[in-house]
């Protein structure tokens, strides 16, 4: 089962940052031993940020009104 992240959780993130497994684990929004995550769409989004874990069209349509993408 994917372990849920809400969207308002990305703003700590740098400007331009390409959202992966990885750096959600580097910046401890998830823990090290989780396999799948899937970005809900709970919350404001203040930085653009290109989104490459699934997430919900709700949070697609979250990052893109901040002038990111979803791959």
């Amino acid at each position: 089962k994917a372990f849920p992240v809400n969207v308002e959780k990305l703003n700590s993130l740098p400007a331009g940052t390409t959202v992966t497994l990885e750096i959600l684990k580097k910046y401890h929004m998830i823990d090290e031993n989780m396999g799948k995550v899937k970005i809900l769409g709970n919350g404001k989004l203040t930085v653009k940020l290109t989104v490459s874990v699934p997430c919900s069209k709700s949070a697609a349509k979250v990052i893109e009104k901040a002038g990111g993408e979803v791959k």
